[in-house]
């Protein structure tokens, strides 16, 4: 099956979050999504909602062109993605071109109260050219069709640091070097304060002439 996994950060707003609203923010995105679409991002009555719901439409486009191996050159317009009724807004079907495609299961996961996360998994058959040849399972007509409702039921989410993930690769975490100490002035070579290199400087110069 073809798997495609994407991550936003739901509480990512434009500009570090001062000024702009969200509608504002939309109006760079008018033509990646359908009109169904963005009624269902602007359904919540709030900004705040109204973000959620993007980042999770946006998540969606994401997971479903790293699956298929088509890149952002893909006019994101083109899949249309709903709900699917009484999954809480927890697993979406997709439509391509208008025409619903019955193989593909989105599966949308909160995570850490901050993240959405979207797998999406579909049939071999659907990746692109130049991703299908690299597919073994492409030439294995009995691979079985996959249920958008009930196949694939997604997958958990560990929470991992930086630190955990080295670890978990068998690498030891390099510690921080401690800072150098300051260097104390040697008794034979007084620091000068500004004001005595300046007035060194200025005898110096003096002299000169």
């Amino acid at each position: 099956a073809l798997v495609g996994l994407d991550v936003m950060d739901a509480l990512e707003r434009p500009g570090g979050g001062a000024g702009r609203s969200a509608e504002e923010f939309f109006r760079s995105f008018t033509d990646n999504f359908t009109a169904h679409e963005w009624s269902t991002i602007r359904a919540p009555r709030d900004d705040n909602g109204r973000f959620a719901q993007f980042y999770r439409h946006w998540s969606m486009k994401e997971a479903y062109i790293k699956a298929v191996g088509i890149g952002l050159g893909f006019d994101l317009k083109r899949a249309e993605f709903r709900y699917v009724p009484g999954s809480d807004d927890a697993r979406a079907t997709v439509s391509i071109d208008s025409k619903h495609h019955s193989g593909w299961s989105f599966v949308l996961t909160e995570l850490m109260d901050s993240h959405v996360a979207c797998t999406a998994c579909g049939p071999p058959a659907e990746a692109c050219d130049t991703y299908r040849v690299t597919l073994p399972a492409f030439n294995q007509p009995n691979v079985p069709a996959l249920s958008s409702t009930s196949a694939f039921s997604g997958c958990s989410f560990d929470v991992k640091t930086f630190t955990d993930l080295l670890e978990c690769a068998g690498v030891q975490p390099a510690l921080s070097p401690a800072p150098s100490p300051t260097p104390s002035p040697s008794p034979a070579q007084p620091v000068k304060s500004p004001q005595v290199t300046a007035a060194a400087t200025a005898a110096t110069a003096q002299a000169v002439r």
